[in-house]
């Protein structure tokens, strides 16, 4: 009776989970074809079923989303069994995990949904930038939730994911990546509203940090908070990964060399959407990766002169040497700082540009 019941309690918060994730998915689709439906559901649909790998993975929760886990867990016997997952340090159920996580993704889901009902496509935001600033530290939240570092619940001497507080530090900079660039395209804001947002702006009757202004002050409340929920989570593991003051200092530095870089980019998309490009994000969105391409070009040809021409280009160009392991603490090399300088002068052109897009007349057409 308890697998009967546990089987229809699983089928009703997966089936919620992803129906409410498909709905979400079909709002983002400017183009309402069924065969561009079809293919975002069954992309959704193969992410959730590619969970069940994370089992053995540093965050062993996330397997709980997947269908399949809980059918090895209900109906597989005792030996394909799982190891049981970890919510902060301690083993719970397959079942209570699925039902925590699929449940609280599914309420994010309902308020992106409730929020957008009968918006016409431009004025689409999945959500308000409070509301992405809470979303961000959840996702954060989660990491050192479902966290098992190293070996600490396993035994054969076997090395996880999260080998030390380092290892751990750098992992949630690269997620922060992720989740800063996700909300930004989250809170991109339509043209109409920027307009309106600067004339009250030059009145002094809106605010830099209003729910209609540029985006980049909330990715710096985001990456803030981001950097306090890191220093409670790696203390609170404290007892299980030693934890060094330049493991700290290291990962501010790298957290802020992420954040000025996803600024950049998320400043582009919203001067795209201020362009009469059709689709300006995805176009955007493209255009950003032909620039990480020409980097990683650019990269190759100064590596033909030398290691360390190679080291200033990608340093400069791309963020990817803030993931050196051989740093510790503030000791940077000094492209890295350049290259921080450098992009932040690039955020100031970007605002320029934004501004001087601002001030000319709406735009009635759209280019091809």
């Amino acid at each position: 009776m308890g697998t009967v019941v546990s089987v229809f309690l699983l089928l009703a918060v997966t089936s919620a989970f992803l129906g409410l994730g498909g709905m979400w998915f079909s709002t983002l689709l400017e183009s309402r074809t069924r065969g561009v439906g079809m293919m975002g559901a069954l992309v959704l649909y193969g992410i959730t079923l590619g969970m069940f790998g994370m089992s053995e993975s540093g965050l062993p929760g996330l397997a709980a989303i997947s269908p399949v886990t809980h059918m090895i867990q209900l109906l597989g016997d005792q030996n394909a069994k799982l190891r049981a997952p970890v919510l902060f340090g301690h083993e719970i159920s397959w079942l209570l995990m699925g039902v925590l996580l699929c449940g609280s993704f599914s309420a994010w889901l309902t308020l992106m949904l409730v929020r957008n009902l009968k918006r016409d496509y431009p004025e689409i935001r999945p959500l308000s930038r409070w509301q992405a600033v809470g979303c961000a530290a959840f996702l954060n939240f989660l990491i050192y939730a479902l966290m098992r570092p190293g070996d600490s619940f396993g035994g054969g001497g076997r090395v996880g994911w999260f080998p030390d507080s380092a290892t751990v530090a750098l992992f949630v900079v690269a997620m922060n990546g992720l989740i800063l660039f996700l909300m930004g395209m989250a809170t991109l804001t339509p043209q109409e509203r920027l307009k309106v947002w600067r004339r009250k702006r030059a009145t002094g009757e809106s605010a830099l940090f209003a729910d209609d202004g540029l985006p980049w002050p909330w990715l710096g409340i985001s990456a803030v908070v981001a950097y306090g929920l890191m220093v409670w989570g790696l203390l609170a593991w404290k007892h299980t990964l030693p934890l060094e003051m330049g493991t700290l200092q290291g990962a501010a530095i790298r957290l802020l060399l992420v954040l000025v870089f996803v600024t950049r980019d998320v400043l582009f998309l919203q001067w795209c959407m201020l362009t009469r490009l059709r689709q300006p994000i995805v176009k955007g969105v493209l255009f950003l990766g032909l620039y990480y391409t020409a980097a990683g070009v650019l990269t190759g040809l100064a590596a033909v002169s030398s290691e360390a021409a190679a080291r200033w280009m990608m340093a400069l160009l791309t963020p990817v040497m803030v993931f050196d392991t051989e740093v510790k603490g503030l000791a940077f090399p000094a492209a890295t700082y350049a290259g921080l300088v450098l992009q932040m002068g690039v955020i100031g052109a970007m605002l320029v540009a934004i501004g001087s897009r601002l001030q000319r007349p709406m735009q009635a057409g759209a280019a091809a």
